[in-house]
């Protein structure tokens, strides 16, 4: 495509460099509990094959249809500084926009989900009572054991019809 490409002459002659859009990484979809501080770049990223320090970025917030441009920015290789409001529980959507000097931009969105503290509390709780790792263990020893009551269940069920016994099972 020749609107990606520039001709530079080099005392080898003319060479062509091809321009690509400008990358946003780490604008992951991200659940965030509800007032918590949430800075929209945070951990965002952006860069570009050419002008990495000429980039022209921009977040917006896509609600109820509209967008809403919220910050701009056009220093160095961080993100916007802005806090997102989170005190509405639901899901939120944040437009992440670069463009390079060429006119390539690049759009990212990402989904912030906005969950009630009741959440954050009982896995606090749970953190307090019993570790973390200790407790998944003990999650998936009680999902072996269900799996296995399932399938001693399963299989009596059809020695049962084999042996063409009449059995209803009430769980």
């Amino acid at each position: 495509n020749m609107n990606n490409v520039i001709f530079k002459l080099t005392p080898n002659g003319l060479e062509s460099v091809y321009n690509k859009a400008p990358e946003i990484n780490g604008a992951n979809d991200i659940d965030v509990y509800q007032n918590e501080e949430f800075n929209v770049g945070k951990g965002v990223t952006y860069n570009d094959d050419y002008d990495a320090d000429h980039l022209t970025k921009s977040v917006s917030l896509k609600e109820n249809g509209m967008i809403r441009t919220v910050a701009n920015t056009n220093n160095n290789n961080n993100g916007a500084n802005w806090v997102l409001n989170t005190s509405k529980l639901g899901e939120k959507i944040l437009v992440y926009t670069a463009t390079d000097r060429w006119g390539k931009t690049t759009t990212v969105e990402r989904k912030v989900t906005v969950r009630p503290n009741l959440y954050k509390n009982i896995f606090l709780y749970l953190d307090l009572l019993i570790p973390r790792t200790t407790f998944v263990q003990l999650l998936n020893l009680m999902l072996l054991d269900l799996h296995l009551l399932l399938s001693i269940l399963f299989c009596l069920l059809i020695i049962l019809k084999i042996c063409h016994m009449n059995v209803h099972l009430y769980l």
